[in-house]
């Protein structure tokens, strides 16, 4: 089942009341489909609220099949209904590529029956719900649905007869008592800091993203006075009193966390982000300091890190308690785009494309592009079609939720225009062949891509800077063609297939041996054909520390570890 965004349960303050009457919503018994709208401006808890209902002991018994989509401004129909069905069967190929209307058809198919609550979270207009309730089985009085929205007149338009639900503001008192769980775990301050720590609870205006925000800097106590004292200075604009109070927490964060935090803008709205590509990217981009541990294991820390200070939330987590997923709210991701793009000299652009002023900033082959990151969400292959160029891009990365095959035609046009990238992490366009000039991007250092190949080409060992190579390919077997073993700073490796040993053009004792791979962290592949490979020389040999999959160390023995 799909979880929602996680929140500490102990510092959820405020919301028992709506809580309460929201599940009365949810059990009362209706002659139809029953929708409830959560209504509020942004920040002030609406997915908050929404989570602790959907993790509600109570309503997992009532409601035993729940479902989590997060809609967002930038949605597509086709990704809502594909996220609602995989919770009900898997995504083969051949309902990936459905239409939009046969997807919507089997969404209600499966909920027409049953009894089910679906939350569809931050759906922006009316225009939006009328694209999706086509989905939805009016006629099924056993389902509920909950949505989370900023506007009031969508919560009219669903449900006439009750209306929205209008999240309010938290009071002073529930003000203070979420800013005391959040900075000391407790119902109450220090006695030397009761008087400050109420002045900044209440200049935080109900608030509770506000105050989980400044919660955040206060957890090291010699930055109360200063905070206090820059209140003036930051909220004396009304209008702006949110914005200034995320710029104030960013430009408390360490010089080294600042670009970090800054690079959550690459990511797309409301988009549940892996830990282990975000730390690999940052690692990429030079982000890391090395320090005593590994780069790996310092990144981490960097991300526990905003995520203590509460500008990121883990939403997921590892077994061993570390963060496998995370999330960051669109105020704060609009924040990280605004200051990375004005006031950070380039440091990374998001491209975005409407009917009525096409892509901007513009792209085309005479303009040129004079950031140092692009992402782009939509609109990919047109995008590419118009051979971007950007002599100064260090990295380009795509997260369009739904696949695209790449003409031929357009296969050379990113690195023709991109010739100086660090990073290029292009996963959702599939690629039927390699352009020959992407092996002359010598700095890459990430890469991630999707093909339909069923070897790794030779030619891959000129990209020897690569740290992070990730191959999806549509062939059950990736036969590994190239001398691996060139490529020396190679850290962690990752292909969806079962890979295989290449052919013997390579000599006896490179086939044997990965000795030259003193760097490589992780191994994760579905099941390896290596007989008789040797791990001589790893730093990191053993089976526990490289992620391997499935049967993947049945054929692997690593000296001195039998």
């Amino acid at each position: 089942m799909k979880q929602a965004p996680q929140v500490r349960e102990t510092n959820v303050v405020g919301f028992d009341d709506e809580a309460k009457k929201l599940k009365e919503y949810l059990y009362a018994e209706c002659a139809e489909l029953d929708v409830i709208t959560i209504v509020g401006m942004p920040g002030l808890g609406k997915t908050t609220l929404a989570g602790k209902i959907f993790r509600d002991p109570e309503i997992q018994y009532e409601f035993p099949t729940r479902i989590w989509v997060y809609v967002s401004q930038e949605f597509k129909k086709k990704d809502i209904f594909l996220s609602i069905l995989k919770e009900f069967t898997g995504l083969t190929d051949d309902i990936k590529t459905k239409s939009d209307k046969k997807l919507a058809d089997m969404v209600l198919s499966y909920l027409d029956t049953g009894k089910f609550l679906l939350v569809m979270d931050d759906v922006w207009s009316c225009e939006d719900w009328d694209k999706l309730h086509i989905a939805l089985p009016k006629g099924n009085p056993r389902g509920k649905v909950m949505i989370t929205s900023r506007q009031q007149e969508l919560g009219w338009h669903v449900k006439r007869r009750r209306g929205p639900h209008m999240l309010r503001f938290l009071t002073l008192e529930e003000s203070i008592l979420l800013l005391q769980l959040e900075v000391f775990q407790e119902p109450k301050f220090p006695p030397e800091l009761e008087a400050e720590g109420s002045l900044i609870a209440e200049r935080c205006d109900g608030l509770p993203l506000a105050i989980v925000v400044i919660g955040g800097i206060l957890v090291m106590k010699s930055t109360w006075q200063d905070v206090s004292k820059s209140f003036d200075t930051y909220l004396k604009d009304a209008g702006k009193r949110m914005e200034n109070i995320i710029l104030l927490s960013y430009e408390k964060l360490p010089y080294h966390l600042r670009e970090c935090f800054l690079y959550f803008g690459m990511f797309p709205e409301d988009y549940e982000i892996s830990a282990w590509k975000l730390t690999r990217l940052w690692i990429a981009e030079g982000l890391i300091q090395q320090k005593n541990v590994s780069l790996e294991e310092t990144a981490e820390n960097y991300l526990e890190e905003l995520i203590n200070r509460n500008l990121v939330r883990a939403v997921k987590l590892k077994f061993n308690g570390k963060v496998k997923t995370c999330w960051i709210h669109d105020m704060l991701r609009d924040f990280c785009l605004t200051e990375a793009g004005s006031n950070r000299e380039g440091f990374l652009q998001e491209i975005k494309m409407s009917k009525a002023e096409g892509f901007q900033p513009s792209v085309s082959s005479e303009t040129e592009l004079k950031f140092r990151r692009l992402c782009i969400h939509s609109n990919i292959l047109d995008f590419v079609s118009r051979k971007p160029y950007g002599p100064s891009v260090r990295s380009f990365v795509c997260f369009p939720r739904d696949e695209s095959i790449m003409p031929l035609g357009d296969i050379s046009h990113i690195p023709g225009g991109f010739k100086l990238l660090r990073v290029l992490d292009v996963e959702p366009i599939k690629f039927t062949k390699l352009p020959s000039d992407m092996y002359h991007l010598l700095h890459l250092r990430y890469l991630v891509l999707s093909v339909s190949l069923k070897f790794l080409p030779p030619a891959f060992t000129k990209l020897w800077n690569i740290q992070t190579l990730v191959v999806r390919t549509d062939s059950q077997t990736l036969e590994m063609k190239t001398d691996i073993l060139s490529m020396t700073q190679l850290r962690h490796f990752k292909t969806n297939a079962s890979a295989t040993r290449g052919p013997s053009h390579l000599s006896p004792a490179l086939q044997m041996s990965l000795t030259g791979l003193s760097l490589l962290l992780s191994l994760s592949v579905i099941a390896m054909s290596l007989t008789g490979l040797s791990l001589t020389g790893l730093s990191h040999p053993s089976p526990a520390q490289l992620e391997a999959f499935g049967r993947s160390w049945e054929a692997i023995s690593a000296p001195g570890r039998q």
